[in-house]
């Protein structure tokens, strides 16, 4: 037994398996078919509407994520047709869990530093953590560009990193910095070395891939269409989130979320840098320029959009390993103390997670929709052809009727007719309008109408369809189901 040695490959890899046990048994908690974010039903929204027609912008809407994120939830249909939100939520910590697999890549200390940092930010108990969104996707390939930044570019591994790089705002649009950043990275090491081969050689997988990913895209796609319901509808969507606050408002409660979610994790990162400067002087800071420049365009990328959604700050998980653990690695090789140091401040940050996750349990609670204020959803027919106006309660209505009903019409979420419609009826306004009304005017069984948005639109056009086409049957609390009359 003296003679036994355990290889570093060895240590890493139950390392990484004792972790990854730890964060499925902490979010198993949310293993369950309550509704956490009202995100969540539109996900699955989507993926129905894309099994029923692949076409972006014809089949289904990327909102404020891309077409290509609903692409990848496909093998999730695979596995589970009826698709729970359970089933989501194991099926996307399969993303999140990635990371782990490219730490085992690094010498034995690297390997537990950057395991355990990650390890700290996917065991908080937030329910905006625990409810799947595209962070969970874009949180690897963001690790994974980090880890391919670092390695001898062959024309195949160059040709990977940047197509992730073009792939990454099709997925989430709010990724475009990232993708920014890593492409001129990679185009400023080319430039140094000055490497006219590898210039030209990344020049030219760009225009391929470029031309590759766009004409799959936009197969049957009409570009003006897909600007309107992902460029334009993002570029909005902020404006709509932020009225009645100013710019002062939106700061402090980004400030404020930052701390409450993240105040173990920045403290760590101020004594880690105390300690450093201490050893080497304030030049030590230079010395960490790409990650805290990875940092600011996290912070930049969370804020811009001025909704302030807690999910998106879980983009930090990326950007704050990377600039906690490279600390931590220039500490740990300077001395044995700063070693002992460093434990006690991950233990510190350990203990502070678990008693956090204690006050604050987690707790399931489904959200209340308007489905339970009317028995006659109950009634419809298996296989009808329903359309649901709004968005806070039409999502989970979707949700709830996601296996009775047909997904074959044009997307149902009018959040934007509505905010179009307060804002300025131009032609924003007018490219919704047209789309609800081809909807009304097609082979629609049901309209269902929770929030009361045919009455607060009081659009003739919506009117003449509904009273020539439709009758009411049952009534929500602020609007009508309607029945295509016989």
């Amino acid at each position: 037994m003296k003679n036994l040695k355990i290889s570093d490959n060895t240590m890493k890899m139950c390392l990484n398996c004792v972790l990854i046990i730890l964060i499925v048994l902490t979010r198993s908690v949310s293993f369950n078919d309550s509704i956490l974010n009202i995100d969540e039903t539109e996900w699955i929204y989507c993926l129905k509407k894309m099994i029923s027609n692949p076409i972006p912008t014809t089949g289904f809407d990327a909102n404020t994520s891309g077409p290509i994120a609903i692409y990848l939830l496909y093998p999730l249909y695979l596995i589970s047709e009826k698709l729970y939100l359970s089933d989501l939520r194991i099926y996307g910590l399969i993303f999140l869990l990635i990371p782990f697999f490219l730490f085992i890549k690094k010498k034995l200390f690297e390997s537990i530093t950057y395991s355990s940092i990650y390890f700290t930010f996917l065991i908080m108990l937030n329910k905006d953590f625990l409810a799947y969104n595209t962070e969970w996707v874009i949180i690897p390939f963001l690790f994974i560009l980090e880890h391919l930044s670092s390695t001898h570019k062959s024309f195949y591994t160059k040709s990977i990193y940047i197509l992730i790089i073009l792939v990454l705002p099709l997925i989430k649009f709010q990724a475009i910095l990232f993708s920014v950043f890593f492409y001129i990275d990679l185009f400023l090491k080319d430039y140094k070395n000055n490497k006219n081969k590898e210039l030209l050689k990344t020049s030219y997988i760009t225009t391929i891939l470029i031309a590759i990913t766009f004409s799959i895209l936009f197969y049957n796609v009409n570009i003006m269409e897909f600007k309107h319901y992902y460029i334009d509808r993002n570029m909005f969507y902020s404006k709509f989130m932020q009225w009645g606050k100013s710019n002062r408002d939106i700061f402090y409660i980004f400030r404020q979320q930052l701390s409450n979610l993240f105040f173990l994790q920045i403290i760590a990162t101020i004594i880690t840098t105390i300690l450093l400067m201490k050893k080497f002087g304030i030049k030590i800071i230079t010395t960490f320029n790409r990650e805290y420049i990875l940092t600011i365009i996290t912070l930049i990328t969370i804020y811009i959009p001025k909704t302030n959604f807690t999910h998106y700050y879980q983009f930090l998980f990326f950007s704050l390993t990377i600039l906690l653990a490279k600390k931590i690695i220039i500490l740990a090789d300077y001395s044995k103390k700063n070693q002992i140091k460093i434990s006690i401040i991950f233990l510190i940050v350990l203990v502070g997670l678990g008693v956090n996750n204690a006050i604050n349990p987690f707790t399931n609670k489904d959200k209340n929709t308007s489905f339970n204020n009317s028995k006659h959803l109950e009634k419809i027919k298996k296989n009808s052809n329903v359309f649901i106006l709004g968005c806070i309660e039409a999502e989970p209505l979707y949700y709830r009727l996601r296996n009775k009903i047909n997904f074959k019409h044009i997307s149902a979420h009018t959040y934007f007719l509505k905010s179009f419609s307060e804002i300025n009826r131009g032609k924003y306004y007018k490219k919704e309008l047209n789309r609800v009304i081809n909807t009304l005017n097609s082979d629609i069984d049901f309209i269902i109408d929770p929030e009361g948005i045919i009455g607060i639109l009081n659009e003739n056009k919506i009117n003449k369809i509904i009273s020539r086409k439709y009758q009411k049957k049952d009534a929500f609390m602020k609007g009508f189901i309607y029945e295509k009359k016989e």
